[in-house]
């Protein structure tokens, strides 16, 4: 019997750029990103050359790694997202609180909790 290893999980990043390839041409992504068609050609195949995708990573999270918040109704980047949903609850402003109180509820947050 032959045992197959399973892929390793994409990151979230990754499966980001893939979603927005899928909804647009690889040209298009790519220059709303900042990168060439043949560098994201190359990350969908695995094929990258790059020791390091950090810099590859920020370029993408920063063009397409955006929701509209519903508390605040604006587009946020998900790591300001992440950001408020994670931190501490606020003590010193009503509005901040607020703000915390409804991200923990929001459906952007995978762990939100029903009231």
């Amino acid at each position: 019997m032959t045992v197959v290893p399973l892929p390793a999980p994409s990151p979230a990043w990754l499966a980001l750029l893939r979603a927005a390839v899928e909804r647009d041409t690889i040209q298009a992504v790519a220059d709303r990103i900042g990168l060439s068609r043949s560098t994201l050609s190359l990350l969908l195949a695995g094929k990258y050359p790059a020791r390091s995708l950090d810099n590859v990573e920020q370029k993408v999270r920063d063009a397409l790694d955006h929701w509209r918040c519903p508390h605040l109704e604006i587009d946020l980047p998900g790591y300001r997202c992440v950001a408020w949903r994670t931190r501490p609850m606020p003590r010193s402003s009503a509005r901040e609180l607020r703000h915390w109180r409804a991200c923990q509820t929001c459906p952007h947050n995978p762990t939100a909790k029903e009231d």
